[in-house]
């Protein structure tokens, strides 16, 4: 058991904090969550603020992303938007109209790769275009 505690603290260690901003058209993204996957292991996760900046984390809130290669994902749907309230009569939930190109909201469609270095330039700029 102390070696499982010890290997956690030194993946903690190596960690880096990865921060950055959103923009669709040169303008800041000003919801949505972007989503860096490793090539193997757990995702890491930040919600947009309406500044378009993002911070990302895994579990616990705010440890960072090991070093390594990521491929990201974007999305930024109507319901989302901070306020939004789901149709009363809909028979199945749904996340209404995406706010960018969808190709931004899978990883393999995406075309964004990041290699994440203790060197990673801070903030990371994500430049989303329309089609």
């Amino acid at each position: 058991m102390v070696l499982v505690f010890a290997g956690g603290c030194g993946d903690r260690a190596n960690r880096v904090q990865v921060k950055g901003q959103v923009t669709f058209k040169g303008n800041p993204l000003q919801f949505g969550t972007v989503m860096f996957q490793p090539t193997s292991g757990q995702p890491a996760v930040g919600d947009i603020q309406t500044d378009g900046t993002f911070r990302l984390s895994t579990s616990p809130q705010g440890d960072g992303l090991l070093p390594g290669g990521y491929q990201v994902r974007v999305i930024c749907f109507e319901s989302d938007r901070p306020g939004s309230k789901p149709p009363v009569a809909q028979e199945l939930p749904t996340r209404g109209v995406s706010l960018i190109p969808l190709k931004y909201g899978e990883y393999r469609t995406s075309g964004i790769e990041i290699e994440v270095t203790p060197e990673l330039p801070q903030p990371v700029v994500l430049k989303l275009t329309a089609p």
